[in-house]
């Protein structure tokens, strides 16, 4: 045991193999450092083994059952080895010196042949029982360990029921809460939805107000434009004609009278300014402010030229005079005597031959002379209001006229921006009562305003100003003979006992516009007479005047375009009511129409007038007797 302790320190102690390092790690590293140092330094040092209970160079199973109480086999195999260890000793120490001992690496072979041997001899000393008792425990350890693991697995199953169930729970009251949230979401969106509905047809209903607002305040303006221009018109026709009276009164001066240069310029230049804002009126309308601004340059020049035609009259009558009297002083009383009795047989003899010769026109055209006469008998009645304007000043004039135009405003589209309109005008006579002058001018301007505008409406235009006329001779019933008037001057085919001929068409520039206009007043007295016929008390036998019209056309030989205009417009606005005022009457009338007068009428026609011969022979083809319905445009306008 001795020298085995020796053996283990010889090797220690080698210095052979034991410390030189090996020459792959290379000589420029220093021995002692730990990347040098040998491995096998420390082998054989007992002092740096681990004989400590947890190291061991066996596993646990087998420390396990070399701590069980050991039996016989072990007493002999630990008897074997010890013997078989000192026997080696013994012969060592016998047999051989020092000088022939094995090596110390032989020694090392052999201690690990018995430290093997020594390690299965353990190995197959343990017994059955032993065996047993470790499976014993083992089960014991491995069903202790299942039932933990199913104690374990049952308590997970009931958490993870417990916990889905908890989910489950938690995941009704999400949809619950979802599904409330939902439907308030729908609520809150159908809501939405109302509001915008309400808010966008607020909107749309305010847009429309508003669109209906500019298209009625466009067609106001677009009517005041075109009352304007007409007044314009007609303020500026006086003005031309007050201008060649003025040229007229200085040749008649002889040139002992002149015009300033600059002011006959500046009259020229207003006369070339309005006729420019009138020329081009037709193909784009000028605004308002360029109308006040022609307007106003217009009665100033209006202003000038009848101060200047007033200071030349005063001077024509200077000069008369004085050459009245320088022919008094030097021409003796009875020369003159004589002439003034030439001059009076003259003036005899000139009467006489007119006298003559209008005796001779009433015998040949008696319809004519009537036609005169009545067309003089109603100016005669209306002279009143022609000649109001020539007692009113420049600015009651205008005024006048500006006030008048209301009537020019009319909408076809709402009636009770009418109504208003009438209610204006009826308002403005009634507080004009007590100025007769400028009552009388205010009803002139707007009677005529009235019937100028029927020549630019259509038929739907003709039945709106038919009701305006109607609703103002309600209440002032000396208007009518001033539509009168104003129609017949307008159009003389309509008035009864009135000659149809071919001199009409002989002073007309463009046919089919004159044609138009026959059928625009033709429809407007058609519908006048309707509406007067359903007036309770009206004083105005319209029926009777109707018929008179249209006996009167038919009794006519026909006119190419005019005759077929006034038939068959008269018939479209007033047959309605001939119809049931006159019943057989009216049916026999328009059984002869469409028999023999209807083909003299096609006969007659010829260029233009084939339009309206059409639109006749259409509307006597559709007709049936007593079946005639009433024109829907006077329903339009009640």
């Amino acid at each position: 045991m001795e020298e085995y302790y020796n053996v283990l320190n010889v090797l220690k102690n080698s210095k052979k193999y034991w410390d030189k390092p090996p020459l792959d790690y290379g000589p420029d590293n220093p021995e002692d450092s730990d990347y040098n140092r040998n491995g096998l330094k420390d082998v054989g040092d007992l002092s740096k083994v681990d004989f400590s209970q947890q190291y061991s160079f066996v596993s646990e199973t087998e420390i396990n059952e070399e701590c069980q109480p050991s039996g016989r086999k072990d007493t002999e195999s630990t008897d074997f080895l010890q013997q078989s260890f000192y026997n080696v000793e013994a012969t060592s120490e016998q047999g051989h010196l020092y000088s022939d001992r094995p090596s110390a690496l032989e020694i090392a072979r052999k201690a690990h042949e018995q430290f093997k041997l020594h390690h299965l001899l353990k190995r197959l000393s343990l017994e059955k029982e032993y065996k047993q008792e470790v499976q014993r425990k083992t089960l014991e350890k491995q069903e202790t360990y299942l039932q933990h693991l199913n104690k374990i697995h049952i308590q997970h199953e009931e958490e993870a029921v417990k916990y889905y169930q908890i989910q489950k729970e938690k995941l009704k009251d999400e949809e619950n809460l979802l599904r409330q949230q939902q439907e308030e979401a729908l609520r809150a969106i159908q809501h939405c939805k109302k509001e915008y509905t309400i808010q966008v047809s607020k909107h749309s209903s305010q847009l429309l107000e508003a669109v209906e607002s500019a298209k009625r305040q466009e067609a106001e303006q677009a009517n005041l434009v075109q009352s304007l221009l007409a007044q314009l018109q007609t303020v500026n026709a006086d003005f031309v004609n007050k201008m060649d009276i003025m040229y007229q009164i200085i040749n008649e001066l002889e040139g002992s009278e002149t015009i300033n240069k600059n002011m006959e310029a500046h009259l020229h230049q207003t006369k070339s300014q309005v006729e420019g804002i009138l020329n081009i009126s037709h193909q784009r309308p000028p605004t308002r402010i360029q109308i006040d601004e022609v307007q106003k340059v217009l009665q100033q020049g209006l202003t000038i030229v009848e101060s200047i035609i007033q200071k030349l009259e005063a001077k024509k009558m200077e000069k008369a005079n004085q050459e009245a009297k320088r022919i008094q002083e030097n021409e003796d009383k009875a020369k003159a005597a004589a002439l003034e009795v030439e001059r009076q047989e003259a003036l005899r003899r000139q009467r006489s031959l007119e006298n003559q010769q209008e005796s001779e026109e009433k015998k040949d055209i008696v319809p004519e002379a009537n036609n005169e006469d009545r067309l003089l008998d109603l100016k005669q009645r209306v002279k009143h209001y022609l000649e109001a304007n020539e007692n009113l000043s420049k600015d009651k004039l205008w005024e006048v006229r500006r006030k008048a135009s209301l009537a020019n405003q009319l909408n076809k589209d709402n009636h009770s921006i009418n109504r208003d309109k009438l209610q204006k005008l009826l308002n403005e006579m009634r507080e004009r009562k007590a100025e007769a002058e400028v009552l009388a001018s205010y009803k002139n301007s707007v009677t005529s305003n009235i019937v100028k505008q029927v020549a630019i409406q259509d038929s739907l235009g003709a039945s709106a100003y038919s009701w305006l006329l109607v609703e103002l001779v309600t209440f002032h019933p000396d208007l009518w003979d001033l539509f009168l008037y104003y129609l017949f001057k307008a159009c003389p085919m309509l008035m009864p006992g009135s000659q149809i001929n071919e001199e009409i068409l002989g002073n007309i520039e463009k046919p089919e516009v004159y044609y138009s206009q026959v059928g625009k007043y033709s429809t407007m007295y058609g519908f006048v007479l309707t509406r007067l016929n359903k007036k309770q008390g009206s004083p105005i036998k319209a029926a009777a005047i109707g018929w008179e019209v249209l006996a009167n056309i038919v009794s006519q030989p026909p006119l190419s375009g005019i005759t077929g205009e006034l038939l068959l417009k008269i018939l479209q606005s007033c047959g309605y009511t001939l119809q049931q005022t006159y019943m057989k009457q009216f049916a026999k009338v328009m059984e002869f129409i469409s028999k023999c007068y209807l083909p003299k009428v096609r006969e007659a026609t010829e260029g233009g007038g084939q339009n309206c011969l059409t639109l006749l022979e259409n509307f006597m083809t559709e007709y049936r007797p007593n079946k005639l319905t009433q024109n829907h445009m006077i329903l339009k306008y009640m």
